[in-house]
């Protein structure tokens, strides 16, 4: 069975328990942010001068045929 995870910012707490329990990394899918006005995407902070950060996202996909869970 494979179970898909949404991660954002590497919070990868409930991927990293069932990595423990003994699940397998099938896949990571990184997804690009929708560009707005000015080039900027809707999730941009400033970080000081001329300077921008956003979120990061990824799709994980997990085997858990050999998961203990």
């Amino acid at each position: 069975m494979e179970r898909i995870y949404f991660v954002k910012n590497g919070d990868l707490s409930e991927v990293n328990s069932l990595l423990k329990e003994g699940a397998k990394v099938k896949s990571i899918h990184a997804v690009s942010e929708g560009i707005s006005a000015y080039g900027y995407s809707s999730g941009w902070q400033a970080e000081g001068k001329g300077k921008y950060v956003s979120d990061i996202y990824a799709y994980i996909v997990l085997d858990l045929d050999s998961c203990k869970v």
